[in-house]
């Protein structure tokens, strides 16, 4: 019961973090239709941050589907974020127009193709395979906080939001408590990818939603 509970919770605000990335998205696309002198549409958005944001999202959409037994509460809601953070991740490439940009967007979609073929495909995996996707998931822990890192460096000395999104971090935030809740739940064998991630990502989550408060000057 508590399981079920930790996991409906999580798909809620999940549900609401989604809403968040999709605000981003929306934007990128408010700007680009009016745009304004001297600013991007993508102005100040980390690229290095969002790529990070694709692996999070990733390793625990294959690790949901890794883990015995399936865990629906892990692969439908981050198969849905990783769509979404790849399609801003196009939509960087297309402003931007530079190499690094193109490539991680490239890299992102080519490897959601085979994580799904194997979700379709649904072999037996066993502990050993498991551990792919775990480590995976430390990988892409600490990529994630030097990624907020890099983007609140980005905020701090523009001393301006540009283009990221207030709201989609705040949901992210509130997100990333009950995703912690959910590895508690799942048990510290299983669920210890999920409260390292959340832990991390509350830390520095905080600290980023601080300096957009402080700099905010125009529509994030």
């Amino acid at each position: 019961m508590g399981y079920h509970a930790a996991g409906l919770t999580n798909l809620v605000f999940y549900a609401i973090a989604l809403l968040g990335t999709a605000h981003q998205l929306r934007v990128i696309w408010r700007r680009r239709a009016a745009p304004s002198a001297g600013e991007t549409p993508t102005a100040l958005i980390s690229l290095n941050q969002l790529a990070v944001s694709f692996l999070g999202y990733y390793a625990f959409f294959v690790y949901g589907y890794c883990v015995e037994p399936f865990n629906h509460y892990l692969v439908w809601p981050r198969l849905a974020g990783v769509l979404l953070v790849l399609a801003i991740l196009f939509e960087l490439a297309r402003d931007r127009r530079e190499p690094r940009s193109l490539g991680v967007f490239a890299a992102g979609a080519l490897a959601l193709l085979p994580a799904v073929g194997v979700l379709v495909a649904q072999p037996t995996i066993d502990a050993t395979a498991r551990r792919v996707p775990q480590t995976l998931a430390v990988v892409a822990t600490a990529l994630l906080v030097q990624g907020f890192v890099h983007q609140i460096l980005l905020v701090r000395r523009a001393r301006r939001v540009g283009a990221v999104s207030l709201r989609m971090h705040v949901a992210t935030f509130v997100k990333d408590f009950s995703l912690a809740g959910l590895g508690f739940a799942m048990g510290l064998a299983a669920g210890w990818p999920l409260i390292l991630m959340g832990g991390a990502s509350v830390a520095v989550k905080g600290v980023l939603i601080a300096h957009l408060l402080r700099y905010r000057t125009r529509g994030g």
